[in-house]
């Protein structure tokens, strides 16, 4: 058995529980940043109207 094996268990449990925490805040980060992308082809889906659509480029940072 190996010695303090309950304190190396709960040591690994919070290292495991830091690292899902980081990959969930990655990947939060990667869908604010492509939320955009989401917009634009609703917006397109839509059929927004081309005085709004080009707004819409404006404020997403989209090339026009």
């Amino acid at each position: 058995m190996i010695k303090s094996y309950t304190d190396h268990a709960a040591n690994e449990r919070t290292f495991l529980a830091w690292m899902r925490t980081g990959v969930a805040i990655i990947a939060f980060g990667f869908l604010i940043d492509r939320f955009d992308l989401f917009v634009m082809t609703m917006a397109d889906a839509v059929g927004i109207k081309p005085e709004h659509h080009a707004q819409l480029d404006k404020m997403s940072g989209a090339s026009v």
